[in-house]
């Protein structure tokens, strides 16, 4: 399971955005929650706010951050 939110209902939990590991922690649960199936993935963007690891089950998580450059 993921947990999906919009970033403007979460609240940051104590310690806030850690720049070095790209990550912020909220104190409140998600909205809804996502079931992914074995062998398919899920892909959330930087304004989702997403909770992985929602399980005690042995998961594989995956993360990879694509850099965007827009050319007018």
């Amino acid at each position: 399971f993921i947990g999906w939110d919009k970033p403007s209902r979460c609240t940051p939990d104590e310690k806030g955005y850690d720049p070095e590991a790209d990550v912020e922690f909220y104190s409140n649960r998600p909205q809804c929650w996502i079931t992914v199936q074995e062998g398919c993935f899920a892909v959330f963007f930087p304004q989702d706010a997403h909770a992985p690891l929602g399980t005690d089950e042995y998961i594989h998580k995956v993360v990879v951050k694509v850099a965007t450059i827009w050319n007018d």
